[in-house]
């Protein structure tokens, strides 16, 4: 009944920003305590499931971020015939205390061996929702979350959400900065004072090799 979680992170070619993968296993052990005493002694079976995840492990204030993940349903066991429905949930919780959250859903009925995604969970990524300001940088944890509703067969022949184990599981980090801006006026500035220069030397050599080339008469 133990979850593990692995991850590595790869180097991306421009050597700056790598990506963050890996995957986790969470399972759970049904019971059917709640429909009867004739059931509460009879498992119900078992589920076992896999997320796969990746992510950029950097990211900046006013871009998005997106982390794809993908659902395995590696097996089901006993009464359980199928998973009815599903969802994962991404969250980032910065060191400042903010945090951010979204999630993914589906119904579509998944079988044994049944593979959902990969499917993108994305973030907008602002100043308001990480608390960051110009200049400053924090480090986010990554944790995915999943949750499982099965249907369970003959005699019951109804949907059953199940309690995962893990229920989540923290997955890597992620760096969030809110880089300084080059102002409009300070890039103008900078063209003009490249115009300017190139206009005087343009001016100078003018003065120097024009009479040489031209002599008066």
């Amino acid at each position: 009944m133990l979850g593990f979680s692995s991850y590595q992170a790869a180097t991306s070619a421009a050597g700056k920003v790598s990506t963050v993968s890996g995957s986790f296993k969470s399972v759970f052990v049904d019971t059917a305590d709640f429909i009867g005493p004739v059931a509460v002694t009879n498992k119900l079976g078992n589920g076992t499931y896999t997320v796969s995840y990746d992510y950029p492990s950097a990211a900046s204030v006013g871009s998005d971020f997106t982390t794809h993940v993908t659902l395995v349903v590696n097996g089901l066991t006993g009464l359980q015939e199928l998973t009815y429905q599903y969802q994962i949930t991404v969250q980032l919780g910065l060191g400042n205390g903010n945090g951010l959250l979204q999630q993914v859903s589906g119904t579509s009925a998944l079988y044994p061996g049944g593979v959902w995604g990969p499917k993108n969970v994305t973030f907008a990524i602002t100043e308001a929702n990480t608390g960051l300001s110009k200049g400053q940088q924090e480090n986010a944890t990554v944790t995915i979350r999943l949750g499982i509703t099965t249907y369970i067969g003959y005699p019951f022949n109804q949907p059953r959400i199940q309690t995962m184990i893990p229920a989540a599981s923290q997955v890597g980090n992620l760096t969030i900065g809110d880089q300084v801006a080059t102002s409009s006026g300070a890039t103008f500035g900078a063209l003009f004072y490249y115009l300017s220069l190139g206009a005087g030397i343009v001016l100078v050599c003018v003065g120097v090799f024009f009479p040489r080339i031209f002599p008066e008469k």
